[in-house]
């Protein structure tokens, strides 16, 4: 599976490149866990304070794909803020394994569909589920 790797202070962060759009150097430095713009109609989430990291610098920009947009309009999208893009990588699918139960109740089960031990990036690799976290985020901001 092609992923773009992002690390922060304990794990990377595989997010399956057929969900992303494009990515931009963010150059805004705002401080919002989620964002709505009611102008463009984006949804910004900042990876970083979703995941309880607020130490992190956010780098990039990761617009995700959208199926009812043309992909290059720039309005109802949903843009993840994160840290920087360290590398795009092939991990197989059969190295991700379900996130144990336990983790449930840092409700990592919406946020993530696996976690592997990479020797590549250097230990624990949590692969992100794009599409549960932006419908769990857009019932929480009834948009």
């Amino acid at each position: 599976m092609r992923v773009f790797i992002s690390s922060y202070n304990w794990f990377s962060l595989a997010i399956p490149i057929r969900f992303v759009s494009s990515i931009f150097i963010n150059p805004d430095k705002s401080d919002y866990k989620i964002f709505y713009n009611h102008e463009n109609r984006n949804t910004y989430i900042s990876l970083p304070l979703l995941l309880n990291c607020p130490q992190e610098n956010i780098r990039h920009g990761i617009i995700l794909k959208n199926g009812e947009a043309n992909d290059n309009q720039m309005e109802n999208r949903v843009i993840l803020l994160g840290a920087e893009i360290e590398n795009e990588s092939d991990i197989p699918s059969d190295s991700f394994y379900p996130v144990p139960k336990t983790f449930n109740v840092m409700q990592f089960s919406f946020v993530f569909s696996g976690i592997s031990f990479n020797k590549l990036t250097g230990g624990i690799v949590l692969l992100l589920d794009p599409e549960h976290l932006v419908q769990n985020i857009q019932k929480e901001l009834i948009i």
